[in-house]
Parts: structure tokens; C-alpha cells; sequence
């Protein structure tokens, strides 16, 4: 019994001094240098991608509910809080979480769990998505189909092919439309007869891009979301 009150008597000796001698200030940490680059993001309803500088200004491009924005204004990051300031007037302040050199998290509402979650992109994929790619393995898996798309480096992208839809019929693609990539985001603008029938007038892909990838050349992967809200993916 003595042991054990003596044990007890020393851990409050020790609480007691750190009581009175550990008053340090609290340290602020700037993570805005920490995000600096390309990060990305793409969900059922938005796709964002953001350019970072050192700064903390930011080039915004996205798409909400199928239309289509660019944008420019500030980030800052101290401790695990955000402040998003763009100059079309939106603006966002909430929890901040990261994984270094991965991702990072906006947190938006803790109670419901709204949050959105950018991917770091070390490579831009602007040059490596020109010129011409094949698809025979789209997203409803049905045999015989073929997708061509063409990209140029001014910004213009072509599609025909022959697409079977359920009742065996083959309509021909053949479109041509303007896209921008930024990081692994391509952003893609509809034609006009379907921006009419739809009310959207873009969508956003993400592309993974593995060079090299067979005897015939590179593999690029496509994913989307189609207005169904499923995730799909199409290799071209």
C-alpha cells in the first residue's frame, strides 16, 4: 500500500509541474506552400481542378451540374483550417485534412459528412492525350462497338464510330467538340443539340494514362460519371 501511494504522489507531482511550466504559446503552421501544384477532383455532380501557386493564388476550371466555369482567387491553409476565396464571389471556409504529396480533403459539413477530395497530379496530361485513340471496350461492355476519338493540340477533339445500342441498331458517331485538360481532367464540351435536349453543356473525364502499355502503343483510361449517377469506365 505505502508503494502505491508513493507512485501516486509522484504522478501528481509531475502533473502539478507541468501545470505551471508548460505555458508555451500555440504555433501556427501556413500548409499553403504544402499544397502548392495541380489537384483535382471529380464526383457524381462537380469536377474541379486546381492550379495552386506559392502565393496561394489559384486557377480554378470545373464543372457543376454540367456547366462549365474558369475562375481565379486564393487559397490559405493554417493549421487544419481553409479559407477559399474565388473571385465569382463563391467562398468556403472549413476543415482542412492531407495526406502529403497525395491528397487533400475540404471538409464541408462534419455533421453530414459533405467533403470533397482533391488528388495531387504530378504530371499534366495535356500533351499526351493528342492524336488518335481506339475504343472497342466501352462502358456497357457490348461487342462490335468502336469508339475513335482524335485530339489536337488546339483544343478541338473529334468522335466517330459505331455505337449498338440495345435494340441492335448502329447509330455512327460523329461529333467534334472543343476540350481543355488540366492535370488528369479533361474537360469536354457537348454539341449543341445536345446542350439544348439536356440543358448540359460539358462533362468531365478523368484520364489515367500508362505509356508504353502493349505492343501497340499507350492505354488511356477514361472514367465518368453518366447522368444516371454510376461510375463508369471506358478504355480507349
Amino acid at each position: 500500500m505505502k508503494k502505491l501511494l508513493l507512485m501516486f504522489a509522484a504522478v501528481g507531482m509531475l502533473f502539478t509541474a507541468c501545470n505551471k511550466d508548460c505555458g508555451h504559446e500555440f504555433i501556427e503552421y501556413d500548409y499553403t506552400k504544402d499544397i502548392v501544384g495541380t489537384w483535382t477532383c471529380m464526383d457524381m455532380d462537380y469536377a474541379e481542378a486546381l492550379v495552386i501557386k506559392a502565393d496561394g493564388s489559384v486557377e480554378v476550371t470545373g464543372v457543376v451540374d454540367g456547366e462549365y466555369f474558369e475562375t481565379k482567387g486564393t487559397i490559405k491553409v493554417v493549421n487544419n483550417k481553409m479559407t477559399y476565396k474565388l473571385d465569382n464571389g463563391d467562398e468556403w471556409e472549413g476543415r482542412f485534412e492531407m495526406t502529403k504529396g497525395e491528397s487533400f480533403t475540404m471538409v464541408w459539413d462534419d455533421e453530414f459528412d459533405i467533403r470533397y477530395t482533391y488528388r495531387y497530379c504530378e504530371n499534366d496530361l495535356a500533351d499526351e492525350i493528342v492524336g488518335m485513340w481506339v475504343c472497342n471496350d466501352g462502358p456497357q461492355n457490348i461487342e462490335n462497338d468502336i469508339i475513335i476519338r482524335t485530339y489536337d493540340k488546339n483544343g478541338k477533339v473529334t468522335t466517330t464510330g459505331i455505337y449498338i445500342e440495345s435494340d441492335n441498331t448502329n447509330p455512327i458517331l460523329n461529333s467534334e467538340a472543343n476540350y481543355k485538360v488540366v492535370g488528369d481532367l479533361v474537360f469536354k464540351e457537348f454539341s449543341k443539340d445536345i446542350a439544348d435536349e439536356t440543358g448540359i453543356t460539358h462533362n468531365a473525364e478523368r484520364l489515367i494514362y500508362t505509356p508504353k502499355a502493349t505492343a501497340s502503343g499507350d492505354i488511356m483510361t477514361i472514367l465518368f460519371y453518366l447522368p444516371d449517377n454510376s461510375n463508369v469506365e471506358l478504355r480507349t
